[in-house]
């Protein structure tokens, strides 16, 4: 507020004012003359205008401050923009936007599939259908050429907040935690302004919160799960457009397509694969791309009717009939790679068998197993190499189930893990996957396969296959967390007796060598005793908590019911129970064992005794060395020696 409008003058202080203060903090108080003080509405219209004023300048003044600040940043990038620290002359032709982003992250020469796929689909304009290992680089293989696509139509307003007109480009990933991935990775490449030209949504997060940025913001990029995709599409007009106007859509991208594929999976593509095709009969021309690490351009020669079982399979119905040709890049398989088009791929598999397509492994990637008589020496051999290991772990299941229980046991015997699967909600697996990025060389992660694809986890070095998959194309995505972009890795697998099967089908598909890993015997023999024990007072608990939901249950569905009715149900469900695994005696002294084994170190060195002797005894024994029959003569024992262990004749 400007005081200066008002009269002022000055009187004296009251002597009261200011005891215990300095005398300097006071030199005077100043009177307001007229009616400027006292609530008149004369003065409440003044000072409420004089309000307003000085409320809309400070706003002004506010937004210029903003503006200015903006301005400064948008130049600095775009001089920055300008400087290429590094020689990016391996990339093809990219906007220098682009080629600072991939500086700044390290890329300076592309790996294999970004030199096959990027020239294919931004200089040539094809549909893509790729292959490649895990680790390859396959999103910025797709991303790159849709934000090369985006900067050349937004031109120098891609430093600008500018609603698109229109959906550019959608991504649909199967899993949540990938498309995540997938946004955060395209997002990294662009300057910190630009980042508001990808947008991600997926399911367990709030659709209104999602509806109302999609509506404001309009991005170009839009990756997507498809239940989500598929619900804006019905209630969004910004994403019904892109399956409505056949001039909307520039790219469809889908990752992962082996997991999309899984018979039910997803119902919600096939709804999408259907508005496709009606865009079809609209003349719609839109660049498709489809990458998969297991999924081979041949389907194999057992494959079931009118169920795409190939790259190729996949991608013809999802193309724009006005596209020209279909790229494939196999530099996924145990043979050569290999790039030949759509014509040569069709003569191909008339006129010859092609021969059977394996998943590749990384080549710096390790495989050992470990054999495992029972579940309690299964688990043993966790423990023994989580400790052992000191490094990132992520250990793969096949339940929801062997999850919560392995994580239960786990803190049984003081070892901390998180858990990730599917029951959890969005925000618990989001919450479990941060904590498991910032935590320290020895953090430990239990997933089932909802984290086997896609997820880039840099620090992590090992991999244990706790549960064996009955399917090798799943053992090549878990196994490919570790070991991507040259890095190495290992992954190890615990072979019990009924997953001696599935690990030979494994070999026979993939082709890895796995050497057998050997653990301390010792160390293994006291991690098994603890993890039987917690494994009996995990699976006890577990019985437990069930009875208790379920008589909550039962307590809330007969609220209301006659006693009669009530005591049969109650009977019935007692009937019905499951017997208790041990008695709380039992459990009881489980537990109590259990605490007595960890006070005590998991591998403890056996005590050894020592004979402590001076210089004199052993020049003493030197001497008498040469002589056996002779008598050996006691030393004489000197004050130093005075406790040293006396030697008999």
């Amino acid at each position: 507020m400007d005081w200066d409008r008002f009269e002022w003058s000055a009187i004296e202080a009251s002597s009261e004012i200011g005891d215990g203060c300095d005398d300097a903090a006071f030199l005077g108080l100043e009177e307001i003359s007229g009616d400027a003080y006292y609530n008149s509405s004369k003065t409440k219209k003044k000072r409420k205008k004089i309000e307003e004023e000085i409320k809309v300048s400070f706003v002004e003044e506010k937004k210029k401050k903003k503006k200015k600040k903006k301005n400064v940043e948008k130049i600095e990038e775009k001089k920055e923009d300008e400087i290429l620290h590094d020689d990016m002359t391996a990339w093809p032709v990219l906007n220098p936007i682009l080629l600072r982003g991939l500086s700044r992250l390290g890329f300076i020469v592309p790996t294999e599939v970004q030199k096959a796929v990027i020239p294919a689909a931004l200089i040539r304009g094809r549909d893509v259908a790729c292959a490649a290992e895990t680790g390859s680089g396959k999103t910025l293989a797709y991303a790159l050429p849709v934000l090369e696509d985006i900067i050349h139509m937004r031109g120098e307003q891609i430093y600008e907040k500018v609603s698109a007109s229109s959906l550019r480009a959608l991504i649909i990933a199967p899993t949540r935690e990938l498309a995540l991935q997938v946004t955060e990775h395209t997002r990294a490449v662009l300057p910190e302004s630009c980042v508001d030209i990808v947008a991600c949504v997926v399911g367990g997060l709030s659709d209104l919160k999602q509806i109302r940025i999609l509506s404001k913001n309009q991005p170009p990029i839009l990756v997507a799960t498809p239940g989500r995709l598929w619900d804006l599409s019905q209630s969004v007009d910004y994403v019904a457009e892109a399956f409505n106007d056949d001039t909307a859509l520039r790219f469809l991208i889908i990752d992962e397509v082996d997991k999309l594929l899984e018979v039910g999976a997803f119902p919600q593509l096939k709804n999408l694969a259907n508005k496709m095709q009606q865009l079809k009969t609209q003349q719609g021309r839109w660049q498709t791309m489809v990458f998969s690490a297991t999924l081979g351009l041949d389907p194999p020669q057992q494959s079931k009717i009118n169920i795409p079982r190939s790259l190729t399979d996949f991608a013809e119905p999802l193309r724009s009939p006005r596209r020209r040709k279909l790229e494939l890049f196999d530099l996924s398989s145990s043979l050569h790679p290999h790039h030949i088009s759509s014509e040569q791929h069709d003569l191909s598999l008339q006129n010859a068998e092609q021969p059977k397509i394996c998943p590749k492994l990384p080549s710096n990637l390790k495989l050992q197993y470990i054999r495992v008589p029972t579940p309690a020496v299964k688990l043993g051999a966790l423990i023994a190499l989580l400790q052992t290991q000191k490094t990132k772990c992520l250990v793969f299941t096949n339940a929801v189930k062997s999850v919560q229980r392995v994580c239960l046991a786990l803190e049984l015997v003081q070892v901390e893990a998180n858990g990730l699967h599917s029951k959890m909600s969005q925000r618990s697996r989001l919450r479990a996957l941060d904590r498991f990025r910032k935590s320290q060389q020895s953090g430990t992660l239990i997933a089932t396969d909802v984290a086997a694809r896609g997820l880039d986890l840099p620090d992590l070095e090992l991999v244990i296959h706790y549960d064996l998959p009955p399917d090798p194309r799943v053992f090549v995505h878990r196994s490919g967390r570790v070991a991507r972009a040259g890095r190495q890795g290992i992954a190890i697998s615990l072979v019990s007796a009924m997953d001696l099967s599935d690990h030979k089908r494994i070999l026979a598909a993939t082709g890895g060598a796995q050497s057998a890993l050997k653990l301390d015997t010792r160390l293994l023999d006291a991690a098994s005793r603890r993890a039987g024990l917690a494994l009996d007072i995990a699976k006890a608990k577990t019985v437990q908590d069930r009875s208790k939901a379920s008589n909550a249950w039962l307590a809330n569905i007969t609220q209301g019911y006659d006693d009669e009715l009530t005591n049969d149900i109650q009977d019935t469900k007692q009937n019905d129970d499951i017997s208790p695994t041990i008695s709380a005696r039992a459990l009881s002294q489980k537990r109590a064992q259990l605490d007595i084994l960890l006070t005590q170190p998991l591998m403890s060195r056996p005590k050894r005794n020592f004979v402590v002797v001076d210089a004199n005894t052993i020049a003493h024994l030197a001497a008498s060395s040469s002589s056996l029959h002779a008598p050996i003569i006691s030393p004489p024992v000197s004050s130093s020696s005075r406790h040293h262990r006396k030697l008999k004749k």
